[in-house]
């Protein structure tokens, strides 16, 4: 998900070891009362089941992100 974030570009993952995969797809960006802001949709794909999760990240004044839901 940091990675995603960071570039604000979707980003397909695999772990060969536990075989579980996934990918985060970003969503809209903007300008709110946390700052620069990032939503983004976090799909996993775990024993066959797949999992979905949706949050926004928001840039701190030091360039790092931070999620906040």
């Amino acid at each position: 998900v940091a990675d995603a974030i960071d570039r604000g570009r979707n980003h397909a993952w695999s772990n060969p070891r536990t075989r579980h995969h996934g990918r985060v797809d970003m969503g809209r960006h903007y300008h709110g009362a946390n700052g620069y802001c990032r939503e983004y949709t976090d799909i996993v794909w775990v024993g066959g089941r797949e999992v979905v999760a949706h949050g926004t990240a928001c840039q701190k004044p030091g360039g790092s992100w931070r999620i906040v839901n």
